[in-house]
């Protein structure tokens, strides 16, 4: 409405007061139509816009909950790759071990595979594959040559496979007396 007035405002001329009078009333309810109902909004629209971040807030909060990952072993298309590392260095004379379905290293200490460190791509690692979504505890145990008074290292890193893909991870150990 307000369009139609102001072009109706620049397409004509105004002959007399008539056309004047015409022109104004047109405005007049082209402005209360279009122009009073954004005040109004103004009115409820911080309220409105209170409401919508607060509902963003609140589903921002909700705790989206993963799905339970249990089980883990042999049988898929997972690849994990572990490189031990010790105060910046790779380890790469050393054993990796496995535990399916883990989160935590087995109370026997017995484990259901293991692989030797190897260098793959200039890069000391354990290549455990054909692996199923799930849980994992890995021990590491190796060699850093120069370290006194121990140069004997060890540690453990429980993983979670949420998909199966290739999966590489740099694992932290620390120096241990055998």
């Amino acid at each position: 409405m307000v369009v139609f007035c102001l072009n109706f405002c620049l397409n004509y001329e105004i002959n007399d007061f008539y056309d004047h009078y015409e022109i104004m009333l047109q405005f007049v309810k082209g402005f209360v139509c279009w122009v009073m109902p954004i005040f109004d909004i103004m009115k409820t629209g911080p309220r409105l816009l209170f409401m919508i971040v607060l509902a963003f807030v609140i589903e921002a909060c909700h705790k989206h909950s993963n799905p339970t990952i249990t089980g883990g072993g042999k049988g898929g298309n997972e690849t994990i790759q572990i490189t031990p590392e010790h105060e910046g260095y790779f380890i790469d004379t050393g054993m990796v071990y496995i535990k399916y379905g883990a989160v935590n290293a087995p109370n026997n200490g017995v484990y259901d595979d293991s692989d030797s460190v190897s260098m793959i791509n200039n890069k000391p690692m354990a290549v455990f594959t054909h692996l199923t979504v799930g849980n994992y505890f890995f021990r590491a145990t190796g060699y850093h040559g120069g370290l006194t008074p121990s140069p004997y290292v060890q540690g453990g890193y429980p993983f979670t496979a949420y998909k199966e893909s290739t999966d590489s991870i740099i694992m932290s150990v620390g120096e241990y007396n055998p």
